[in-house]
Parts: C-alpha cells; structure tokens; sequence
C-alpha cells in the first residue's frame, strides 16, 4: 500500500513502484508498457463507479436545486463573476473567501483555457459561484452557475510526475472543472471537462489528472478511501 491505500487505482501505483517498473511519463502517457497497462487496468475497474457518479450528479445538486439561499452577491472582473455564500443561515460573502475565489480565478483567466472562459461571461450574463460547507462542488451544463466548497478533500495521482505522487485537488482545479461544465458546457464524459482542466492546470502548477476515476478521499489516518 501507498500511505493505506486500497483503491484498484492505489495497488497498482503501489505494485509499480515496488516492483520497479514505474517509468516516466512523456506527453502525458507512460512510458513503460507494463505501467501503461496496469493503470489502463486500474481505472477501468474503477470507470464504471465514477462514470455512474457523473451521471447522478446531474440532477442531485442541493445547492442549486436551493440557490435562492444566499446572502448578497460580491461581484469580480466588471461584474462577470458573482461570487455568495450559500445556506440558510449565509451572510455577505466574507473578504478572505473573496480573496481566495478570486486568486484561484485570477490563475485561471491568465491561462489559454481560462481566456476561453471569460470571454464567454459578461455584466449581463455573468457567471455565479456559490460558496458552500456541505462538501459539494457542482456546475450546471452551460447553467452559468455552480457551487464550490473551499474546504474540499479530495485527491488525485498527479500522473505529470514521475512518482506520480498523491495530490490534493486545489481549490483552482475544481473552480476551474465546474466552470468547464457551467460556462463551456463540457460534459464528463470521455474525460473531456479534466482534460480541459488539465489543460488550463498545466499553465498554473503542472498537475494531470487525465481520468475521472483519478479521484479518492483521504481520511482522518491519511489513506486514500
């Protein structure tokens, strides 16, 4: 095991690794056949699970399906964003969760996929974050809305790495995910919203994730469940 893990994704990085046969990645895929297969092993068994995942996600979002419960909208760059905290008892979106929302943004418009997305945003059709605590993070298929929490455990093996190390989603990436689906319309299937992702995180800090199945969450003792 790799720090407790027992994913199929987790016995595979950890058998490679023991075994040697872990190799560098070039171009975004492995190098070395016997890994390549491993991890094409791995996720598949893992695919399925995710894939039904994404699919249920579609109509299961609580904080959309309750967006009227938000405090007042803070907007960023000229009104294209408005950014609020969501739930029953939400007040004014607080300045450091401002702050925050808005250096993960400003990140990501800086980058190619990024400009895509802002030009698509304007004052009139802006693009709206709500700020949650229920550890949901979701964007509506070209709804131009989505929901982020701040505070989300999540991670996933940076495959750009050669030791592809296990990685906490930042708080860029999944902004950066959920607009792919709420601003560009980009669905999960075939992994086309995290090779977006990837894409607009390969100008920030060089992370690949490449699967949807690259996912896992790290509980208390530090294993990836």
């Amino acid at each position: 095991q790799i720090n407790g893990i027992k994913t199929a994704i987790g016995r595979v990085v950890a058998s490679a690794v023991v075994g040697g046969t872990l190799s560098k990645i070039t171009g975004g895929k492995f190098a070395n056949g016997a890994s390549s297969a491993a991890f094409a092993k791995a996720l598949g068994e893992t695919r399925s699970h995710y894939r039904n995942q994404a699919s249920a996600k579609v109509n299961r979002s609580k904080v959309l399906e309750l967006s009227s419960m938000t405090g007042e909208s803070a907007s960023l760059f000229d009104g294209k964003v408005e950014v609020a905290e969501w739930g029953a008892l939400a007040g004014d979106v607080s300045g450091d969760d401002l702050a925050t929302v808005k250096g993960s943004l400003d990140d990501i418009f800086a980058s190619e996929g990024g400009k895509e997305i802002i030009e698509k945003l304007s004052a009139k059709s802006p693009l709206k974050i709500l700020l949650n605590n229920i550890g949901e993070n979701f964007g509506r298929l070209n709804g131009r809305i989505m929901t982020v929490d701040l505070n989300t455990n999540l991670s996933f093996y940076n495959l750009a790495s050669e030791i592809m190390p296990l990685t906490r989603f930042s708080l860029t990436r999944i902004i950066a995910h959920e607009m792919g689906h709420a601003v560009m319309g980009i669905a999960d299937t075939n992994n086309s919203n995290v090779l977006f992702t990837d894409k607009i995180m390969s100008e920030i800090n060089g992370t690949q994730r490449q699967q949807y199945s690259n996912a896992c969450t790290i509980n208390s003792q530090g294993s990836c469940i």
